[in-house]
């Protein structure tokens, strides 16, 4: 996925960050980080995890293969508590029981009864 390593690097740009300062804020070894941004289809998810932690992201911004979501999750991880609890709670409440859904221990969603 080139969004993955396009995020990558628009971040570390942003925070002056080379790949070696990376890795070691990381915890990974440089030619780990090197993988991730040239082989982005073939990396464990706990080391794009540490990744994100290293650059203060979430790891749904990262992954996020629609561009709107993954604004959105960098907009909510960047909330602090007060207008997280805010919006929530909005949200919430423009939620109407004939609108709800649950999750399925099958990764679907589907209309709650």
């Amino acid at each position: 996925m080139e969004l993955i390593k396009r995020r990558i690097q628009d971040r570390m740009k942003e925070l002056k960050m080379r790949q070696d300062e990376l890795a070691l804020k990381a915890g990974i070894s440089q030619s780990t980080v090197n993988r991730v941004l040239n082989s982005p289809t073939k990396n464990r998810l706990d080391t794009i995890q540490k990744i994100a932690d290293a650059l203060r992201l979430p790891l749904e911004y990262l992954i996020a293969e629609d561009e709107k979501k993954a604004l959105l999750y960098l907009s909510i991880y960047n909330m602090n508590d007060e207008d997280l609890q805010e919006t929530s709670f909005y949200i919430e409440k423009e939620i109407d029981d004939s609108q709800l859904h649950e999750y399925t221990k099958y990764g679907e969603w589907e209309v709650a009864k």
